[in-house]
């Protein structure tokens, strides 16, 4: 499982989604941005948040994720895909 979480982590800061050393770097990714990192559609994403399967952040109109609550649900169903 660490492994596991260490490639992950390789590979969030290899697609410049948590680039390392800037503290700067926002702590939310919009839809798109999620759905890209995931490999899937914006709507799997809207799906994950109606179903309260994935936390999500109202900013207005926009739907925001929080990168450490994607990362978390990544960790929770990494076991569901193998």
């Amino acid at each position: 499982m660490d492994l596991i979480i260490s490639k992950l982590a390789d590979e969030i800061e290899r697609r410049g989604l948590a680039p390392a050393g800037q503290p700067d770097a926002s702590p939310y990714l919009t839809v798109k941005e999620a759905a890209a990192y995931l490999r899937t559609t914006p709507q799997r994403i809207y799906e994950l948040t109606c179903a309260k399967r994935l936390p999500k952040v109202k900013d207005g109109g926009r739907v925001l994720i929080r990168r450490r609550d994607l990362h978390a649900w990544l960790g929770d169903n990494a076991g569901a895909a193998a």
